[in-house]
C-alpha cells in the first residue's frame, strides 16, 4: 500500500479501530515524522478522541511536524516530548525510553526516532522505530540500558540500515515483528536481516506474509494470531 491517493488511515486505520474500541485512544505515540510513520495518524485524530500524545525529542522541524503540532493543538491534545530515561505507567504496563537522548545532533530522521522498551507481566517488547546501526550503537553504549527482551519490532521495516549483528547479541528477541508493505519498492526485509534474525532462532512475523498480527500478552505465555485481509 505505497503512493497513489490511498490514505491508509482513512481507510484502514480508522475503521480498524472503531470496530476494535470505543473509539477513544489513551495514548498515541509516534515514532517520528517520515510520511510512513505519521500520515496516517492525521485521520485518527480527526475522528476519534485522542487523549494524550507522546513523542521524542526533534532535530528539526519540517512541515509534517508542524501540521501534526497545529492539528494536535486545534483538537487540544497534549504532546509530551520525551527523552531518554523518562518513564511512564498504564495500568500494569510500564514503558521505559532509551532514546532519544535530551540532544538529538543527526539530521537523519531515521535516527532521531523513539525507542522504547515496554514491560507487560513477565515480557517486554522493544519497539525502535526506523532506527539505524547508528541509533542502536547509541543505545548499546548506555550501560543502564537492559536489552534483553521477548519481542522486537525490527527497525526500518527490516533494511540493512538497522539491526546489526552486535544489537540483536544484546536484544536476542525471541520473537521478531517487521512492519512491511508487501511488494514493497525497497524490497524490505533485507536478506541479511533475515538471516541474523534466523540465525538466533528467533520466530519472525513479517506483515507482507502474515497481514495483521496480533499479540496476547499473559502472565505466563504470549499468544500470536495472524490474519491476512484479501484484496
Amino acid at each position: 500500500l505505497e503512493g497513489g491517493d490511498y490514505n491508509i488511515g482513512e481507510n484502514l486505520l480508522v475503521p480498524y479501530l472503531l470496530h476494535n474500541t470505543n473509539g477513544i485512544i489513551d495514548i498515541m505515540i509516534v515514532s517520528h515524522f517520515h510520511e510512513d510513520h505519521v500520515e496516517g495518524l492525521f485521520s485518527i485524530l480527526k475522528s476519534l478522541k485522542v487523549k494524550k500524545i507522546i513523542i521524542g525529542i526533534q532535530p528539526q522541524n519540517t512541515k509534517l511536524y508542524e501540521d501534526f503540532l497545529i492539528l494536535a493543538k486545534d483538537k487540544n491534545i497534549p504532546i509530551y516530548v520525551l527523552k531518554s530515561k523518562d518513564s511512564f505507567t498504564i495500568d500494569d504496563i510500564s514503558f521505559e525510553v532509551l532514546y532519544p537522548y535530551s540532544k538529538v545532533s543527526d539530521n537523519n530522521l531515521n535516527n532521531s526516532s523513539l525507542i522504547l522498551k515496554v514491560n507487560i507481566y513477565n515480557t517486554s517488547i522493544l519497539f525502535t522505530g526506523d532506527a539505524e546501526i547508528k541509533e542502536e550503537n547509541e543505545v548499546l553504549k548506555s550501560s543502564f540500558n537492559n536489552l534483553d527482551v521477548d519481542i522486537l519490532k525490527v527497525g526500518h521495516h527490516g533494511s540493512k540500515t538497522s539491526t546489526s549483528s552486535e544489537f540483536l547479541e544484546k536484544v536476542s528477541p525471541k520473537i521478531s515483528l517487521i512492519s512491511v508493505g508487501k511488494n514493497n519498492k525497497y524490497k524490505h526485509p533485507n536478506k541479511e536481516v533475515i538471516e541474523k534474525l534466523e540465525n538466533i532462532n528467533s520466530k519472525i512475523y513479517r506483515t507482507d506474509l502474515f497481514g495483521e498480527i496480533n499479540l496476547k500478552i499473559y502472565k505466563d505465555s504470549i499468544k500470536v494470531r495472524t490474519w491476512y485481509y484479501k484484496d
